[in-house]
C-alpha cells in the first residue's frame, strides 16, 4: 500500500531539544526560523514565488554559506519565505568529504525570484541541486555575507567576542550552533545593509524536527517546496493570525 500522508508542522512550534540526544551527529534536521514578531521583511509572495527583499537576499546568501564555513553539513531542500525559513540539514560524519553537487552554494531553492538593487526582477531557475547559484543577489550582498562569515578572518581575530555570545551548553559543531552562527551573522548584515530594521531579526528560538527515514525527508521536502505556493494558508501568515487571534478572542 502506497502512504501518501503529508507532512504538516504543529502549529506551536516550541520544541524541546530531546534531552541527552547528540545534535552534532550525522543526522538530518528540518529547521523552521521566524522573523522577530513574524514581521514580512524578507519579500512577498507573488505568483506562488517569493520575490526577496534585500534583508531576504543576505538571509539566502548566509543559509547557502553554511555547507561552505562547516564542511560536515549538506543543505538540502529549502525555502525563505516573507517572515520565516524553512530548511532542512544534513549532518555528515565530519572529515567525510562531500560531491560537489551537494554543496549548498549550487542549490538554490525552488520558487525563488531575487528583488534587485535596482528594482528589477529576475526568475530565478527552478530545481535544488541543479548548480543555478543566486546570479541575481547584488554585489553588496554578497559582499557582506563574505565579510561577516565565521570562517572570515575579521570574525576570527574577533573570536573571543563569538564564543562568548554562545549560549551556555551549546555543543561546538552541532545543529543548536550552526543555527545560532547563521541567526548572528546574517543579523549582523541585514544591520549593516538595512540600518533602518531595528532590533532582533530572528526570533530567539528556532523549530527543529529530526527527520527519521526517507519517507518523512520527502514528505518534508515537499511540503518546503510547496510552501510559496501555499502562503495564503501558511499559519506564518499575518492574515491567518489575525484571524486566529480574533477567533481565540471570541472563543
Amino acid at each position: 500500500m502506497i502512504r501518501t500522508q503529508r507532512f504538516h508542522e504543529p502549529r506551536n512550534r516550541q520544541s524541546i531539544r530531546l534531552h541527552g540526544y547528540d545534535y552534532s551527529q550525522p543526522g538530518q534536521y528540518y529547521i523552521t526560523i521566524c522573523s522577530q514578531q513574524r514581521k514580512c521583511i524578507f519579500g512577498e509572495i507573488v505568483d506562488e514565488e517569493i520575490r526577496l527583499s534585500l534583508p531576504g537576499q543576505v538571509e539566502l546568501a548566509h543559509w547557502m554559506a553554511i555547507a561552505r564555513h562547516s564542511d560536515f553539513v549538506r543543505l538540502d531542500e529549502f525555502t525563505i519565505m516573507p517572515n520565516h525559513l524553512h530548511g532542512t540539514l544534513m549532518f555528515e560524519q565530519k572529515g567525510e568529504l562531500l560531491g560537489a553537487a551537494d554543496v549548498g552554494a549550487n542549490n538554490p531553492p525552488h520558487n525563488v525570484v531575487t528583488r534587485c538593487g535596482n528594482g528589477a526582477d529576475e526568475p530565478r531557475r527552478a530545481g535544488v541541486g541543479a548548480n543555478n547559484p543566486p546570479h541575481s543577489l547584488t554585489q553588496e550582498v554578497q559582499h557582506c555575507a563574505a565579510d561577516y562569515s565565521p570562517l572570515h578572518p575579521r570574525l576570527l581575530s574577533q573570536s573571543t567576542e563569538f564564543v562568548a555570545s554562545r549560549p551556555k551548553g551549546t555543543q561546538a559543531g552541532s545543529l543548536g550552533a550552526i543555527i545560532q552562527n547563521f541567526k548572528k551573522t546574517s543579523s549582523r548584515t541585514v544591520h549593516r545593509i538595512a540600518p533602518e530594521l531595528e532590533g532582533h531579526v530572528w526570533q530567539r528560538n528556532y523549530y527543529e524536527h529530526i527527520i527519521r527515514d526517507e519517507f518523512e525527508l520527502d514528505r518534508i521536502r515537499d511540503y518546503v517546496r510547496l510552501n510559496p505556493a501555499k502562503w495564503a494558508d501558511d499559519p506564518n501568515n499575518p492574515s491567518i493570525i489575525e484571524i486566529t487571534r480574533k477567533t481565540g478572542e471570541i472563543n
